[in-house]
C-alpha cells in the first residue's frame, strides 16, 4: 500500500465519504481484494452500498484492515488521504 500523507501527521479524520474512501484504496491498488471482500460478506456490503458516509471506527474498517494486512496506522493514513 503506498498512500502519500505528510508523516508529520494531520489529524485523523473519524469519517470519510465512500467516495474518498473507494479513491484513496484505488489509488493504493489495494481496491480488487476490498471489492472481492464485499462481494463475500453481505453486511459488509450493505454498509458500502447505502452508507454516503464511513466511520473511522466502524467493524467493517477492521474487516478491511485485517484482510489486507495492514496496520492501525495504515488505515489512518487512508482516512488522512480520503481527507
Amino acid at each position: 500500500m503506498i498512500i502519500s500523507v505528510d508523516p508529520t501527521r494531520l489529524p485523523v479524520p473519524q469519517t470519510a465519504t465512500k467516495l474518498a474512501l473507494y479513491e484513496a484504496l484505488k489509488a493504493s491498488g489495494d481496491w480488487p481484494a476490498i471489492a472481492s471482500a464485499l462481494a463475500a460478506d453481505e453486511d459488509a456490503n450493505n454498509t458500502w452500498q447505502f452508507a454516503s458516509i464511513i466511520d473511522r471506527d466502524h467493524p467493517m474498517i477492521e474487516q478491511f484492515r485485517l484482510l489486507l494486512g495492514w496496520t492501525v496506522e495504515q488505515v489512518d493514513d487512508l482516512f488522512r488521504a480520503a481527507q
